[in-house]
């Protein structure tokens, strides 16, 4: 993708940076859940659906590609919720090398 250009006005779609946490529960055990961060608008592409594994007949997931612009500090274990949806952020990397996006592949959970 080098040298290519993302046409910004095509960050359409508003989505939620969520950002992982977790702390103690006081007996012991860990809290773990998911805290916003920031309200962004990003490209979001939608990928192909992939059948469980072992199963070949259900799809529970889809792959999509959310690009937004830089932000430090997004990476794997993170996610966006983008409506009622939430999307895991499998890898993010600067798809042109130029620091001026981070492009997401993420999975999504569901029917």
């Amino acid at each position: 993708m080098a040298g290519a250009t993302i046409d910004a006005g095509r960050f359409r779609h508003a989505v939620v940076l969520e950002r992982p946490l977790s702390g103690a529960d006081g007996a012991g055990g860990t809290i773990a859940g998911f805290a916003a961060e920031a309200d962004l608008f990003a490209l979001v592409e939608p990928g192909a659906a992939e059948p469980a594994e072992d199963t070949g007949f259900a799809l529970p997931y889809r792959r999509m590609a959310v690009t937004i612009r830089f932000r430090p500090g997004v990476t794997a274990g993170s996610r966006f919720r983008l409506g009622d949806r939430l999307l895991d952020i499998e890898h993010a990397f600067d798809p042109d090398e130029t620091g001026r996006y981070i492009r997401c592949l993420c999975r999504e959970e569901g029917p």
